[in-house]
């Protein structure tokens, strides 16, 4: 069962900030399609008893952007990103400002995302101001859009770090406020990160 609530007031033709649900104790696992005799094609991972999803959809006038900026910043120690596009000056500066705060910021990103001068310009700020950008080495796309904060609460969807996708595009974004999940997505994400064979250090004009 899930209780839906909002974070902020609503009217009729107005939709919060961020729509926000948290899981009651009935929610135990994340649904999972499986047969007990085949390999799982998901993964299924038990819920805190407090988590809670923040979703915001831009075509409902909701602000994906600033729900990543807000993350950013209630970072303490870690943020691992996966992020198939990175431009949008308020996100890079979010994130130029964590790590000089003593945050340490990863990311990973696409490959052909770092021949734009937009992208160049945004990893280079976060570059000089410590952080440490991966790119793919394999043939295909490093397509996924995630945020993990502090390995506690982790974020999905839609939602690239590109004014197209902030002030253009229809995009969703979800936040899970669950360490448990948390904790395993951080375990993939050094997975990726440390797979020599598939991601390599970027350095500009390398």
């Amino acid at each position: 069962m899930m209780v839906l609530s909002a974070c902020s007031s609503t009217s009729k033709t107005i939709a919060p900030e961020v729509y926000s649900v948290p899981l009651q104790k009935n929610s135990d696992h994340i649904s999972s399609t499986t047969k007990p005799t085949v390999e799982p094609t998901t993964q299924s991972t038990p819920t805190d008893p407090g988590t809670t999803i923040d979703y915001v959809f831009s075509a409902e006038g909701q602000k994906p952007d600033q729900l990543i900026i807000n993350l950013i910043n209630k970072a303490q120690s870690t943020l691992d990103i996966a992020i198939y596009n990175l431009s949008r000056e308020s996100i890079v500066q979010a994130l130029e400002y964590a790590q000089k705060r003593g945050v340490q910021v990863h990311i990973l990103t696409d490959k052909t995302k770092v021949e734009k001068k937009s992208q160049i310009k945004a990893l280079q700020t976060l570059i000089e101001a410590g952080a440490t950008i991966k790119i793919n080495t394999f043939d295909g796309k490093m397509h996924e859009k995630m945020l993990i904060v502090d390995r506690q609460i982790a974020t999905v969807g839609s939602f690239n770090y590109t004014d197209e996708s902030s002030e253009e595009n229809d995009e969703v974004l979800v936040a899970i406020h669950d360490a448990n999940l948390a904790e395993k997505w951080s375990v993939i994400f050094e997975h990726m990160w440390n797979d020599h064979s598939r991601y390599e250090t970027w350095i500009a004009n390398n």
